[in-house]
């Protein structure tokens, strides 16, 4: 059989267990009958972690495969280097033609950037199409350029856009809270995920059979603001939400005004969920249509007031945990497999399918034993980083360094991302086993002492084994 067709779904902030077929919430909370029906053809792996729950960090160790401490890329701030060795460029090097259509955020988010004019230096990252839109954030309150907002202006709809989303974000009176939500006055094929799906299902369309391809599509749901369209909205009743887990920081809003927010969230993730059946769709009416690997993720998640917290970038299992789903040739049907992964291995994964060589700065891990049923283990912890916090999982146990309650934006930072140089938090560990709500820190107990002196020590293996001397060094050091 020729090498697979390849294509990567990269959602932005779709935490791991708002799901259809998440077995943390059997009957919801959210509604995704395409990625159900796709984790139903493939495999559904429930141990895929982040490893740096913040987008531009994530999305640049993602690309390389590497550590942010090795990438450089700590912060929204740090961007990715063009000359940066990635799998994108393994894959193209091996004879695969290769395509970024929508979010990439390799680039700074700044007031009045063009990003289609970062689109010649990125296709050095190993993209022979490149159509790159700059996300919710950008394109609507940082009145930034891209193909998207070229779309909404020679639509008439530009102007429209960027009030709406003022009003949702502050630059304009009427400022709402990370918990409040309103309908986009946008139609549906108007909406950013609905003009990068249509985007991906013409190049699609358009691609020959004779060469395989490797297609990234970057959707921008389910980010903030709380925008879902109406008919998506009308989905859930908030009532029936599940409310947030207590913690550390009290909710700054009323149950129900969470609830409410968490009803937004899944009409969002819905509204992920239908343009992956339009992807699927396109997949699907092509003549190589089996021969395609398929993987689903998502760069982090979004606490959606659990600890009373809100967003990402905190060590929580909401925040740092993802969906991951591979549906393709070899993968069997209807399988879940709860070994740990991090996003890192990604790439590895796509090079080992498409029987192209990784480059030998890739850290990661190749998922395909454990994706075609191989094997049922993958990796035996998980590590994570935000500046100078750190987070090491293993099966059963948590260590996070780093103060969850105080997001960089109580502290004052403008990089949106933990500082390098902060000064070191106290030690939280968590036993997910007994407590999976990580409601009770065990880093005090006296029983727990020799517990924590062995994630201690586990956590400094791996940053020691896996610092890079410098960017262009193979290896460990």
């Amino acid at each position: 059989m020729p090498r697979p067709n390849l294509v990567f779904i990269l959602s932005d902030q779709h935490r791991y267990d708002f799901l259809g077929c998440d077995p943390t919430h059997p009957d919801g909370p959210a509604i995704t009958p395409h990625l159900d029906g796709l984790a139903a053809g493939g495999t559904l792996l429930l141990g895929m972690h982040s490893t740096s729950p913040l987008c531009m960090p994530q999305r640049a160790s993602l690309a390389a495969g590497r550590y942010c401490f090795n990438t450089g890329c700590f912060t929204n701030r740090h961007e990715l280097p063009e000359e940066t060795p990635t799998f994108a460029g393994q894959l193209q090097a091996a004879g695969y033609a290769t395509a970024a259509i929508g979010k990439l955020h390799h680039r700074i988010h700044g007031f009045g950037h063009d990003f289609v004019r970062d689109e010649a230096q990125l296709r050095r990252l190993g993209w022979d199409t490149l159509h790159q839109v700059a996300g919710k954030t950008a394109a609507g309150q940082m009145e930034v350029a891209c193909n998207y907002t070229r779309f909404l202006e020679a639509e008439g709809l530009l102007e429209t856009y960027r009030q709406d989303y003022g009003a949702l974000r502050g630059r304009r009176p009427g400022r709402s809270r990370p918990w409040e939500a309103s309908p986009t006055p946008l139609p549906e094929e108007a909406t950013q995920d609905g003009y990068v799906t249509r985007k991906a299902v013409v190049w699609l369309a358009n691609q020959p059979a004779e060469r395989p391809y490797f297609l990234y599509v970057g959707l921008v749901g389910p980010h903030p603001p709380l925008d879902p369209l109406p008919h998506y909205a009308a989905l859930y009743n908030p009532e029936r939400m599940p409310p947030p887990l207590p913690g550390e920081r009290e909710l700054a809003c009323s149950t129900r005004q969470a609830q409410e927010m968490r009803a937004a969230y899944c009409a969002l993730i819905s509204q992920v969920d239908a343009g992956v059946g339009q992807l699927l769709a396109a997949v699907d009416r092509r003549p190589d249509a089996g021969n395609t690997l398929v993987l689903y993720s998502s760069d982090h998640g979004e606490m959606a007031g659990d600890h009373g917290l809100w967003q990402k970038s905190n060590f929580y299992q909401a925040s740092l945990r993802v969906p991951f789903i591979a549906r393709g040739p070899g993968i069997p049907a209807g399988r879940r497999v709860t070994t740990l992964a991090e996003l890192i291995d990604i790439g590895k994964t796509l090079c080992d399918f498409g029987a192209a060589p990784p480059h030998h700065w890739d850290q990661g891990q190749s998922m395909k034993p454990v994706l075609t049923g191989e094997t049922e283990a993958h990796r035996a912890d998980a590590f994570a980083e935000m500046g100078c916090d750190k987070f090491f999982r293993t099966e059963r146990h948590v260590l996070m360094y780093g103060d969850p309650t105080r997001s960089p934006r109580d502290l004052g930072s403008p990089s949106f991302g933990k500082s390098v140089s902060l000064p070191p938090s106290p030690p939280r560990l968590f036993d997910l086993l007994t407590d999976p709500d990580q409601q009770r820190d065990l880093s005090e107990d006296a029983p727990s002492a020799d517990l924590l002196a062995e994630m201690k020590e586990r956590l400094l293996v791996r940053l020691i084994t896996s610092m890079q001397a410098r960017p262009d060094t193979p290896g460990g050091v």
